[in-house]
């Protein structure tokens, strides 16, 4: 293996995209067996020492230390899981007979949920777009853990609520149906476009690629700001029920899907005309894609909040 690799070296293609793979890949595993046997070292010689000096209760020792280590990560694991399922307001909604009273459990868990969504919306994608700007893989790894941590939250959720609208009046169900599931398709759709967004980051970052020229980071900068925004109004519409002043923000969440595509058509043209750098274009292109249907989603959620809250 070290043979191959040292020989491709040899070839002098030695630009920075083309060379990056082995130069990593060589790293890697080299770095790989050296912690491995290390470590391996290290933790044989302290048990063979502590037995050799301690002899049969030393063993016992060991074996005890294990034991506990292992017990005590089994019952973080139970607790945690255990905080994960706690949901009072589902529990409240579950035991409640009257439909009046679960329409208004069920609204606030619906509401609830929605925020969160919006938030972590927010906050994953700030993480992958400064990430990708600033070549930053602690906080692509956090958007990375974040997102499957909530796809785990959100197919809870949407479970417990589906069976919430089953006991809701049927003619209120009528009524909030298309809405709520509007909602839940575009929650959906917002994690599934986050994740994709992610992915082709994380490779072009941990692979240290090229960094995405200045003029394309001034030109996203201030996308980024404005749906960081329309994010921030929409969620705090949607956790307070208030929705005044919905309108003006849906037609501001429209104008900035309109400028997010006029910067898509202009940087289509940049890579039909320009002898730039393919790989760095494609991955500007697909985030700006990924960022308008992230809008659109947004905007769905946003509109599907208010129907489904008011009378």
């Amino acid at each position: 293996f070290m043979v191959a690799m040292g020989s491709s070296l040899a070839d002098r293609a030695w630009g920075r995209e083309t060379a990056v793979y082995r130069i990593t890949g060589v790293i890697t595993v080299i770095g790989g067996w050296f912690i491995t046997a290390g470590a391996a070292l290290i933790v044989s010689f302290l048990i063979a020492t502590i037995n050799h000096l301690g002899g049969f209760f030393a063993m016992i020792l060991v074996m005890c230390v294990v034991a506990l280590v292992v017990i005590n990560n089994n019952r973080k694991f139970k607790q945690k899981r255990e905080q994960d399922n706690v949901d009072t307001l589902f529990r409240q909604l579950v035991r409640c007979h009257d439909k009046a009273e679960t329409w208004q459990l069920l609204l606030q868990h619906v509401r609830r949920t929605q925020t969160d969504i919006l938030e972590f919306t927010r906050n994953t994608f700030r993480n992958i777009t400064q990430g990708l700007m600033h070549e930053n893989m602690k906080f692509l790894r956090t958007a990375s853990h974040d997102i499957e941590n909530e796809k785990g939250i959100w197919k809870r959720y949407r479970r417990k609520e589906i069976l919430g609208m089953r006991k809701i009046d049927y003619l209120v169900a009528v009524e909030k149906n298309t809405w709520f599931h509007l909602g839940c398709n575009n929650a959906t759709q917002i994690i599934y476009g986050l994740k994709r967004m992610l992915e082709p980051c994380v490779e072009h970052v941990d692979n240290n690629f090229s960094p995405l020229p200045q003029d394309y980071v001034d030109e996203f900068i201030p996308v980024c700001n404005d749906v960081d925004h329309f994010l921030e109004v929409a969620q705090r519409m949607i956790s307070t029920g208030n929705f005044e002043g919905v309108d003006e923000l849906l037609v501001e969440g429209n104008a900035i899907k309109s400028r997010i595509s006029q910067i898509r058509h202009a940087q289509q043209d940049r890579i039909q005309r320009e002898d730039s750098n393919i790989k760095i274009a494609l991955l500007y292109l697909s985030t700006l894609q990924e960022t308008q249907e992230l809008m659109s989603a947004a905007r769905h959620i946003l509109r599907a909040s208010k129907r489904f809250q008011t009378q």
